[in-house]
């Protein structure tokens, strides 16, 4: 299923955060990222830099620090997929650092990026 960004954002923002299990700053992030989600319109999903065999634990650890957030994978290891060739359009999945946040407004433009850890405001 394709679906636009604005219309994942709805009314609010939606974050985009891109993080790895490998990564401490990222899992550090998680909860604070679980608390945003659903304050003043934002919309958080995660979205992993984790090979395919890191997939489990992943989501394990996701699940525990950060439950109610829609997990997704990247999966940049294996043969490319139509999900990641849309991805690699907008971000550049190579050098990508992590943790970054993309937040786009309710029209799906990009609006902020944020490199490192999300702070709490």
């Amino acid at each position: 299923e394709t679906v636009s960004v604005g219309s994942l954002a709805g009314e609010g923002e939606l974050w985009l955060n891109f993080w790895a299990s490998y990564c401490s700053p990222c899992v550090a992030e998680l909860p604070l990222l679980d608390k945003i989600d659903g304050t003043e319109g934002r919309r958080v999903l995660l979205v992993s830099a984790d090979a395919p065999g890191d997939m489990d634990r992943a989501n394990e650890i996701a699940a525990k620090r950060a439950p109610s957030l829609k997990r997704y994978f990247i999966a940049t290891d294996c043969e490319e997929t139509e999900n990641a060739k849309m991805l690699s359009a907008l971000v550049d999945l190579e050098r990508l650092p992590i943790p970054t946040t993309l937040v786009f407004d309710s029209d799906g433009e990009l609006k902020r990026v944020i490199r490192g850890p999300v702070e709490e405001e």
